[in-house]
């Protein structure tokens, strides 16, 4: 049998992601556990939710020793920097009807900011973190599903769930 990549490996430690039944041979999809709950988010306790996504979510994620990259694993980029600013160029399209101009501006601005600290090199991310992928059971965040992995900063993460979620 074929050493489950490290992104399965790493699953099986974090709270809030559901334990892993299967993986196809070919890495192609996954089986996890059900998680009983609902989607729909109630829009309340934002600060709340974002607390225990960090606290048992984002802080468990690992760094990656050895890396050819950054990014999709499936289309690594050269460097952090160089998957943000593709990303924002690729969805430039879709967000010119939510941002105006000078807020696409400012998110090539931070993307391409020499200010930022980096992280020491790429951490696994859940990489697809959105509040539509947040299980929540009796009103409280019980899951976090669907993961698209994703070598960066864990900060992507934070920043991805803190933006899906409205109030």
């Amino acid at each position: 049998m074929r050493q489950k990549p490290h992104f399965f490996n790493f699953i099986k430690n974090v709270p809030l992601l559901p334990l892993l039944i299967f993986v196809d041979p070919a890495y192609q999809y996954i089986v996890y556990e059900f998680l009983p709950g609902a989607t729909t988010y109630s829009r309340k306790n934002k600060r709340d939710m974002l607390n225990l996504v960090v606290k048992n979510l984002i802080n468990h994620y690992q760094s990656v020793a050895s890396t050819n990259g950054w990014g999709w694993k499936d289309d690594l980029s050269v460097s952090w920097q160089d998957f943000l600013l593709k990303g924002i160029l690729e969805s430039e399209t879709t967000l010119e009807e939510h941002l105006d101009i000078e807020d696409m501006k400012l998110v090539q601005r931070l993307a391409e900011s020499s200010n930022r600290i980096p992280s020491k090199g790429p951490f696994l991310l859940h990489g697809d973190c959105g509040v539509h992928n947040f299980v929540f059971k009796g009103g409280s965040l019980s899951g976090v599903i669907d993961p698209t992995p994703v070598l960066g900063e864990p900060l992507y993460d934070l920043l991805y769930a803190f933006c899906s979620i409205t109030e």
